[in-house]
């Protein structure tokens, strides 16, 4: 092949990578994510044989040397490092199908950057390019609007602002490089599209990114402009732009921005941001961290291994803000992120990317390879990335639009010659790395089918579950956990969730024997997965839980020895799971269900009692004391604790229908109206709803007319009617009736 068909296909093959923002196969686990990633790495483990063959024949071609370059080779020998002290090498290596994110994926970008450096030669390939990052960002912000939903096909709101700024900061780079008047009309519509995108996605770390963009590209301007007219416009400039931004903020609770997404992101940059303290938190996790291992602090704990330090150092402050997202795999700050799992050289790497980037555009600048609005505006997007990830982690949009970047940096850095010297790298390239490449290939790509092939089956395997019930799903799944790809944790994981989800009325709907293997292949299951990780929360958790449900169906099956055996590895294992993470209050109420079906109750109540004090907002445990309290028959206790579970919002976390049943039944059983009343007046304050706050009012009244206390019994009737006059002729019989008794008639 001439060296035209190879750069036409290398060419070509990057050019298609865009096509994979675009896919989501509904039929893959994560389709967001697994749909892109997967292809992407076939596509890339194809070009690196072809870009090695491309070498070998046309050495002219081969990239020159270059300290961007080293820093990003860097940065990827950090993470490769970082995997010999992994606390969960599989986690590092492979990572899973929610993120995709492991060593193995990142590699597959550091080939497009070599692909890109090699062939896109001139301005105009990059304006190639540039266009394609616009395109698509424009596809994926329209899809956004067509939907309703700004996930659009990228499914994370972060990551579509993320492309809008990439998408905004080349749109004005093309439009003061541009002089045709339509052109830039082109271009204008596209940047309008963009941030309209880019305010519906309402990502606060990314709007903060664009700020910071937009004030270092003026600032630029100010620096470089030698021209004292320019200077002054770009300096008046600023001095608006900084006082538009500051006058925003002060009067962001203006009703005239109610309503508004200008209005809603200014107001989300506050201290009662539920995500920004969330975040603090987890940020303060890793400054433990950091300051109590300063040992890792070489290599960290691994990349992707984030969530060992978020557990260790967890704060019940946490669940003030978030009571569902309370796991973090990421530190949702790339510095934070890189530095805890792959240590300070890691980070010294990362950072040497753009001391490198710096370098390499001033160097352009002066060199005339960039003017000084196309410096200004490249700075400003690269410090607007940078920004917006310190509040976010890459993903595959954004990996794919900055290594682009990257390859351009490299490009204008450089002096763009062919290097013609034939050296003696052919060799290596030959006997070498040729041979390694072709194995990596035909390895990778059969990986990847066998990875694609088994989300899909997860899938199925998920359909089967809810359309034929666990025993069929579970056989389904046993198929899929045959398969070896790297990638088993996410199918285990999806079986675990259904077991746990759903297996009481599954389990009854079938025979013994039947359930009883599908619930051996869920602990089978959760044992692999701990085996990745012995000490990762998360898993232990859910192997505890797995473990208490596998000992409860034994119990429901009159095997006392097998019910007792899981459920002492159970409690065992929430222990060990308490231990890695104690701060996570949930763990110790699990705990508490469990200690009391063994009878031990002292240690019920003072393993309840001491998660409420991790946190005493949580009403969670004043709920579950109440609960406890009622069944050892402690009523003083039970109606102080339920009264607070009441005060702090609990209610809507218990089964009241069943509980409310349990209470009546027992005081009206013992004719204790007194403590039925008192549950009843706490029940009734945490009701929202007139009708059912009326039919607990009606049945209070009548619990007071029971005790003889006639006064009470009035007062609570009446109450009725303030809320619904409708009911005035029922309530005027029943104070009546009230009335006789009081006057001792029949």
């Amino acid at each position: 092949m001439t060296d035209k068909t190879y750069l036409g296909i290398l060419k070509g093959g990057v050019l298609a990578s865009f096509l994979m923002l675009f896919f989501v196969f509904s039929t893959f686990l994560f389709p967001y994510i697994t749909s892109k990633q997967l292809p992407f790495n076939i596509l890339m483990e194809i070009l690196l044989v072809v870009l090695v063959l491309f070498l070998i024949k046309f050495p002219k071609y081969r990239p020159k040397k270059s300290l961007l370059t080293y820093g990003i080779v860097a940065y990827f020998i950090s993470i490769a490092l970082s995997l010999v002290v992994s606390v969960d090498f599989n986690l590092s290596f492979w990572g899973d199908t929610e993120r995709m994110l492991g060593f193995f994926h990142l590699a597959h970008f550091l080939i497009l950057y070599f692909i890109i450096i090699t062939v896109f030669r001139s301005k105009k390939d990059y304006a190639l390019l540039f266009n394609s990052i616009i395109a698509s960002a424009i596809v994926v912000s329209v899809v956004g609007f067509v939907k309703g939903n700004m996930n659009s096909t990228i499914g994370n709101c972060a990551y579509v602002a993320a492309i809008m700024l990439f998408a905004m900061f080349l749109e004005a780079y093309f439009f003061v490089e541009k002089k045709d008047w339509w052109v830039r009309l082109i271009y204008s519509i596209a940047f309008v599209i963009s941030i309209i995108g880019f305010f519906k996605a309402d990502i606060s770390g990314a709007q903060a990114g664009l700020i910071m963009g937009i004030f270092t590209a003026i600032l630029v301007l100010i620096l470089i402009s030698k021209n004292r007219k320019t200077k002054i416009i770009s300096l008046s400039a600023l001095v608006v732009f900084v006082a538009i931004i500051v006058s925003l903020f002060v009067f962001r609770f203006n009703p005239v921005f109610d309503g508004t997404y200008i209005g809603k992101a200014l107001r989300d940059f506050s201290t009662q941001n539920a995500t920004l303290n969330t975040r603090l938190i987890s940020y303060k996790s890793a400054g433990h961290y950091l300051i109590d291992n300063p040992i890792t602090l070489i290599f960290g704990v691994g990349h992707g291994n984030y969530a060992t330090i978020f557990d260790k150092y967890f704060d019940p402050e946490f669940y003030n803000y978030d009571r569902n997202a309370t796991y973090f795999d990421r530190a949702h700050c790339t510095i934070i992120d890189i530095i805890t799992t792959t240590g300070i050289i890691g980070l010294l790497a990362y950072l040497s990317i753009f001391v490198f980037i710096l370098i390499y555009l001033i160097k352009a600048y002066k060199n005339k390879r960039l003017n000084k609005n196309e410096l200004a505006i490249i700075l400003g997007l690269i410090v607007a990335y940078f920004v917006q990830n310190l509040a976010v982690f890459d993903s595959f949009a954004t990996y794919l639009y900055f290594m682009m970047i990257l390859g351009f940096i490299y490009f204008i850095g450089l002096n763009g010659e062919l290097d013609n010297k034939e050296n003696k790298i052919t060799k290596t390239l030959k006997y070498i790395v040729l041979p390694l490449s072709l194995i990596f290939g035909v390895v990778a790509i059969v990986n990847n089918i066998n990875s694609m092939t088994m989300i899909k089956e997860t899938i199925t395997a998920y359909g089967q579950t809810y359309s034929n019930g666990l025993v069929t799903g579970s056989s389904k799944f046993a198929e899929v956990f045959k398969y070896r790809t790297g990638l088993e944790r996410d199918a285990r994981e999806a079986y675990i969730n259904l077991v746990l989800e759903s297996s009481d009325q599954i389990l009854k709907a079938t025979s013994s024997a039947e359930a009883e293997g599908a619930m051996l292949l869920a602990v089978t299951a959760a044992e692999a997965n701990k085996a990745y990780n012995p000490n990762d929360n998360l898993i232990l958790t859910r192997l505890a839980k797995v473990y208490d449900l596998t000992g409860r169906f034994y119990l429901y099956e009159n095997n006392s020895e097998k019910g007792s055996y899981y459920s002492n590895l159970a409690l065992n294992t929430l222990d060990r799971a308490i231990e890695v993470s104690p701060g996570r209050i949930p763990l110790y109420l699990t705990k508490a269900n469990l200690l009391m079906n063994f009878g031990k109750n002292d240690e019920t109540i003072a393993t309840i009692e001491y998660a409420k004090n991790l946190n005493t907002d949580m009403p969670e445990s004043y709920c579950q004391l109440a609960n406890v309290y009622f069944i050892f028959k402690d009523f003083d206790n039970f109606l102080s604790n339920l009264k607070i579970c009441q005060e702090k919002g609990g209610f809507s976390l218990m089964n009241w229908e069943d509980f409310l049943t349990s209470v009546e039944n027992y005081y009206y059983s013992v004719k204790d109206y007194k403590n039925l009343a008192s549950f009843y007046e706490i029940v009734i304050n945490s009701q929202a709803d007139d009708e059912n706050k009326v039919s607990l009012l009606s049945t209070l009244a009548m619990v007071y007319f029971e005790d003889g206390n006639w006064d009470m019994a009035e007062t609570t009737a009446l109450k009725i009617t303030t809320i619904n006059q409708s009911y005035a002729n029922d309530v005027n019989t029943f104070l009546q009736t009230v009335k006789d008794a009081r006057e001792g008639k029949k």
